[in-house]
């Protein structure tokens, strides 16, 4: 018994000593070990209890200097890591995690870090990383059926795509959605990175039945196209040319509903139209600093074919409602005169030049609630100190302000000459357009009111705004300043047809006087948009 005892401690004692010098010759230290149980008792336990690792099925999976064999997603996440590690939004992490580029270190940071691939034998299991330094790519120990049949199939797409953007930046100034070439590295490095995983792995994730769904195939054109249409985490991305977007012409079983051509000069139509005061006394949302007039000309006039929203620095001091503002302009909305639910929105305009400015084209729920109950739906907006492009964004109670739903589309000549800005609302999804190109999508997701309010009528609204949460630093030296409108025009499926030449609807209708402001919309209810 005391042979057996001695016998069971100094086993004990080899394990002890394995668990904690895993980088000592674990052999002799167990004939060590053996030895001494000879010595002290005569004879040599039953066999050893800690045996070397089997080779096989251990050494392939852990490889270090290699790739893996049948762990196709493991090794496409490695070569990634080790292409981009250095200029992925999170390369301070990657950087603090111990990550240097080299395999080891990426193994190393996946196997402690990585959540989303638990079942990829990073490091067999074991928080350290092989010790040994790796002098080439293959060496001795990695064996020839680990490396040659892997190495090709892997190494190729993978590394081969990212690496030619990450070189260097790309010194002309590439346009915006260029299909054929990098974007310009300084100006949108996230965007770059982003289309090159996608070329790398489009087919290899778990979502490549979606890519495959929407239209990608690989090259570099369907992943922009995609990536334009659903990619949210990236609205400043501009994913590719009006030419590559989306054709969004007028459904052939549209009607023209609803228009307003603006071919008659003088004040706007207020059959059609009235003019949005009701804040100036108090300040509008947004910090805004606009004062907004009523049926003044100086702000707001129908001109050589289109509609005038001008706005000025001008004292209106003497004004009942004057708030402060030294800015004037004009918004002019469609509320309790027409309100839409579901159509082809097309409005032709040219937005003013200039820092500070903010015009729109925009709608808004008729029934009243706490903003954004009832939806917005952005059809352009423009901020004059980033001329270069438009927005079209998306305001629900689950997505609301800066968590709005949107994207923006390069534009660069949008204040120097008209487009058309162009909205297709359906019961399923929210399309937006510039020149009949389709730039963005909204879909109903079918979970209810907070996501999709768009069930009920919206009326339109038309405004410059300055200064602002989004207008910024207002540049006084650009005023005055107009948006110009040519025309807006309605179609719905179905539907009596209105031409647009048409003046049945430009005779004087009886005035219906609206509701009070106070009944309207009280003050309790009104909240900031964006």
């Amino acid at each position: 018994m005391q042979r057996n005892m001695a016998g069971n401690l100094l086993l004990l004692f080899c394990g002890i000593m394995l668990a904690h010098q895993q980088q000592a010759n674990a052999q002799d230290m167990c004939s060590l070990s053996r030895q001494l149980v000879e010595l002290s008792c005569g004879t040599p336990p039953v066999a050893v209890p800690v045996p070397a690792p089997v080779a096989a099925p251990v050494s392939a999976p852990t490889n270090c200097e290699g790739p893996y064999p049948g762990f196709a997603e493991c090794e496409e996440r490695i070569q990634w890591i080790m292409a981009n590690w250095n200029i992925v939004e999170w390369t301070q992490e990657y950087i603090d995690g111990g990550v240097d580029g080299s395999r080891c270190s990426v193994q190393r940071y996946l196997h402690l870090y990585d959540e989303g691939g638990p079942w990829c034998p990073w490091n067999n299991n074991v928080p350290q990383p092989v010790t040994a330094p790796v002098t080439t790519p293959v060496t001795a120990p990695v064996t020839a059926p680990v490396t040659a049949p892997v190495t090709a199939p892997v190494t190729a797409p993978v590394t081969a795509p990212v690496a030619a953007p990450v070189a260097a930046p790309v010194t002309a100034p590439v346009s915006p959605g260029n299909c054929e070439g990098p974007y310009n590295a300084e100006l949108y490095p996230e965007c770059e990175v982003k289309i090159q995983w996608m070329m790398a792995n489009w087919d290899t994730v778990e979502w490549s039945q979606e890519y495959i769904n929407n239209g990608v195939d690989g090259s570099r054109c369907s992943i922009q196209r995609y990536l334009n249409l659903f990619d949210q985490g990236a609205p400043h991305c501009p994913w590719q040319r009006s030419e590559e977007a989306t054709n969004m012409p007028i459904p052939d079983s549209y009607n023209l509903i609803w228009n307003d051509e603006f071919d008659t000069d003088g004040l706007v139509d207020e059959t059609k139209w009235k003019y949005d005061t009701f804040r100036n006394s108090i300040g509008w949302y947004n910090n805004e600093l606009q004062y907004y007039s009523s049926r003044r000309p100086e702000n707001a006039v129908v001109a050589d074919g289109k509609l005038q929203i001008i706005a000025r620095i001008e004292d209106v001091s003497a004004m009942a409602d004057y708030g402060g503002q030294k800015y004037t302009s004009a918004r002019m909305i469609t509320q309790d005169r027409q309100a839409w639910t579901y159509g082809y929105f097309d409005v032709r305009a040219k937005v003013p030049c200039g820092g500070g400015t903010w015009p729109a084209i925009w709608t808004l729920g008729t029934t009243r609630g706490e903003w954004p109950l009832n939806g917005e739906i952005d059809i352009m907006e423009y901020i004059g100190h980033e001329p270069n492009w438009v927005q079209g964004f998306v305001h629900t109670p689950s997505g609301y302000a800066g968590n709005g739903q949107g994207r923006r589309h390069v534009l660069e000549d949008a204040c120097q000459d008209f487009h058309n800005y162009q909205l297709l609302w359906t019961e399923n999804k929210l399309e937006f357009a510039v020149d009949g190109k389709k730039y963005y999508e909204y879909n109903n997701a079918g979970t209810g009111a907070a996501q999709w309010p768009f069930d009920a009528p919206q009326y339109l609204l038309l405004n410059t705004a300055i200064g602002g949460v989004l207008g910024g630093e207002v540049d006084d030296s650009i005023f005055p300043v107009t948006f110009e409108i040519e025309y807006v025009r309605v179609y719905q499926e179905g539907g009596g047809t209105v031409t647009a030449s048409s003046k049945a609807l430009k005779e004087k209708k009886r005035d219906v006087k609206p509701k009070s402001m106070s009944e309207a919309w009280p003050e309790s209810k009104r909240k900031l948009r964006h």
